[in-house]
Parts: structure tokens; C-alpha cells; sequence
């Protein structure tokens, strides 16, 4: 028996094979990728201040790390972070869900088709020029780390062609997105779960009565996910709840979309119970509500109804809990639940961090909401391909 033992590297050079045998090189999957970023320039008069208030930021950028290639060679980079230094606030940027680019702008503007590429990227405007820290990690742990210099003129400009290797994916249970220490979770408890600790718990919890038998859960049973809210403000709040309506028919997706057949009490729809005839007039409707108690009472007209989707619980006039709610979802497993909840803990989260969402189209398809809401909000591959294998 052979054990080979790979070691995690912040500035790996696997271009240099010659040392590394045969049979690892096999093992591993060469991606590779290009390092850039475009460029516009923010007229004068448009242009913001900075923190400080004394410089204009007339540079507007994206920096971006395009991997090429399928899906495969898109799947073997679990992350992408940018580290833009302490004039940033924060000052690395984290991003681990690639949009698909066909097609870019050439030096006049115009659109033309390009090799298939996979974009992590972070939008930014600045008064100057800086130096950005690069890192890839791959799905197994590797890293590889670059620099890349803004090119302030023209479109921008690509600096960097490179590769990195990566040992094949491995298969894994859970999401790798850290949860956030300071958002609690329960199972419909008054106790809350803190970050990965108490979210292992919680799932070694469950585990353990599934082997003891003691955890057959019918289908009809509602699956109730709360994350704490007491620290979230109006705005907060509000924003959470448009992303909720906007996508709210890609959600149902995760269960089953004939629940009715075997569940009673099927959990209400937040989007019909606001009796908005448009995606528009629903979410100028939740923007119109300045206070939480308001913001409740749009999403969950009925207080006596605790089965919405999404409902909001108070207490003297603040939010303590949000509390979500699946149907067709509670034989599934541990495995499956503690997705879900991983889920729901991304949803909340980055909502908040999110600006106001704008409405969908009318004819927007629940195949389009669902591929938005993963790359725009959700931003976790793993879960999108999790949840979207296991749906009942």
C-alpha cells in the first residue's frame, strides 16, 4: 500500500512536475485560468467620495480570475478570494460561485463571442490604482496565490495566464461555507446553534436518532428552520424578505411541488398572501413598510397563521426569529436537513449584505429564478447541486 500525503501550499508551483510522480499527476485535474480586469472611467460629477470623504473614486473595475474550460474545471475551484488591501472595507472579498462568460466587449465596445470561461469576480470603485492579492483554492485544499495590478485605461486588460493543479474532487456532505458565528439556528427550538460547532451538533444530534430508529419522520411532518434575528434591523429584515418573494417559486422547488397529496397543513405562500398582482406592486408594497411590526404584517397578514413560508416572529415590536418553513422535506435525512439549514443560513445572510433586490419579470421561468438565486445570493455551488439532486 502506498499512502500519499499532499500538503496544503499558499503559493503552490505544480508547473513544476518534474519532481512529482507519475501516478499523483493522474490523480490531479490542471486547471487553467486567466487573471484581469475591466475598466470604466465614473465621470466627475457622478463619482462618489470615499471614506474619508476627500478623494472622488472615478475608477470603475471588476477584477476577475476566468477559469476555462467545462464544468469539471470550473468545479475543481471550490473559491476565489481578493485581497484589496486596508483602504478596502472588508479587505478580502471571498467569492465562490463563477458566472458563465460567452462573450465579452472588445476595445470598441462591441460584444464578441469568447472561449467558454468561468468569472469569479468582485466589483469595485476606487480614487487610485491598487495592487490586488490573488488566491485559488482548489477543492482539495490547495492554494496558489498571485498579484494582480489594476490597468486603469481602455476596457482593462488580462496580465495573467497560468494553471494550477488540483487532486480530483472528492465527494463531501456539506456545504464548506463557514457559518456565521453571530446567526443562530434551531429546529423550531428556542435554543439556538452557533456556527460550525454548534451546526455539527446539531447534525450528529439528528444522525444519531436516524441509527437509533428513532428519527422515522413522515413526509407530512413540516420542517421548520429558524435563524435568530434579534440583532437584524428594519432594513435587514425588509431585504431578506423582498429576496424571499422574488424567488419564493424557486424555493418550493427544494420540496415537492405535489405536497398537497400527502400533507394537510401545506405552509402558506407569503408571495399570494400579499395579493400583489405583480412582482412590482409586491415589492413596492414591502418597501412602502417602515417598521417591522408593518413588515410583518405584509408578510404574514394572518398572525394566526404560523404555517407561512416565511414567517416573522416578534417580540415588543422587534423581530426575534425567522422562522422558515418546508413542506415534503422531513423524511429526507440528516444529511439533506443539514443542507437545507446551510441553506437557510446563506439566504439570511447574504440578504443582508445584499442591496434592495430588484422585481422579476413576469415571465421570469422557475429554471432561470433558481440559477439567480444560487449565483446572486445563495453563491454555493455545492448546495445549488445537493439540494437540487435530493428534491422529492
Amino acid at each position: 500500500m502506498v499512502i500519499v500525503v499532499v500538503t496544503r501550499t499558499h503559493h503552490q508551483n505544480f508547473c513544476q512536475l518534474a519532481s512529482i510522480p507519475s501516478f499523483i499527476i493522474a490523480m490531479m485535474s490542471r486547471v487553467d485560468f486567466v487573471v484581469g480586469n475591466t475598466y470604466r472611467t465614473i465621470p466627475l460629477e457622478n463619482a462618489k467620495l470615499d471614506r474619508t470623504g476627500q478623494y472622488k473614486k472615478v475608477h470603475d473595475w471588476v477584477v476577475y480570475v476566468d477559469v476555462l474550460g467545462d464544468e469539471a474545471q470550473k468545479d475543481a475551484i471550490d473559491y476565489v478570494t481578493f485581497g484589496m488591501g486596508q483602504t478596502f472595507q472588508p479587505e478580502i472579498f471571498r467569492k465562490a460561485y463563477p458566472a458563465e462568460i460567452i462573450a465579452d466587449k472588445d476595445d470598441s465596445n462591441n460584444m464578441v463571442p469568447r472561449e467558454r470561461r468561468w468569472r469569479f469576480q468582485s466589483r469595485q470603485q476606487s480614487y487610485g490604482g491598487i495592487t490586488i492579492s490573488i488566491t485559488l483554492s482548489g477543492t482539495d485544499g490547495n492554494q496558489k496565490t498571485l498579484i494582480h495590478r489594476l490597468q486603469l485605461f481602455g476596457n482593462g486588460a488580462e496580465q495573467v495566464r497560468d494553471c494550477i493543479y488540483v487532486m480530483n474532487p472528492c465527494s463531501r456532505n456539506f456545504s464548506r461555507t463557514l457559518l456565521p458565528e453571530s446567526l443562530g439556528f434551531s429546529l423550531g427550538g428556542d435554543v439556538f446553534h452557533h456556527g460550525d460547532e454548534g451546526f455539527y451538533d446539531c447534525i450528529t444530534m439528528m444522525h444519531s436518532k436516524e441509527i437509533d430508529d428513532q428519527f422515522s419522520v413522515s413526509k407530512s411532518v413540516l420542517t421548520r428552520i429558524c435563524v435568530d434575528a434579534r440583532n437584524m434591523s428594519c432594513d435587514d429584515l425588509l431585504k431578506m424578505c423582498q429576496q424571499f418573494v422574488k424567488y419564493e417559486d424557486a424555493i418550493d422547488s427544494i420540496a415537492s411541488m405535489n405536497i398537497k397529496e400527502y400533507c394537510q397543513d401545506c405552509p402558506t405562500s407569503n408571495k399570494q398572501a400579499m395579493q400583489g398582482n405583480s412582482n412590482k406592486s409586491r415589492s413596492n408594497k414591502l418597501v412602502s413598510c417602515d417598521t417591522i411590526e408593518k413588515l410583518s404584517s405584509c408578510m404574514n397578514p394572518d398572525r394566526s397563521n404560523k404555517r407561512y413560508k416565511l414567517y416573522l416572529k416578534l417580540n415588543n415590536g422587534t423581530c426575534s426569529c425567522v422562522e422558515f418553513c418546508f413542506g415534503g422535506v422531513a423524511s429526507m435525512g440528516s444529511i439533506f436537513i443539514g443542507n437545507l439549514i446551510c441553506f437557510c443560513l446563506a439566504f439570511v445572510n447574504n440578504s443582508i449584505g445584499l442591496k434592495r433586490p430588484s422585481p422579476l419579470s413576469e415571465d421570469c421561468t422557475v429554471a432561470a429564478q433558481w440559477r439567480m438565486l444560487f449565483q446572486w445570493v445563495i453563491k454555493d455551488r455545492y448546495l445549488e447541486k445537493s439540494l437540487k439532486n435530493n428534491c422529492v
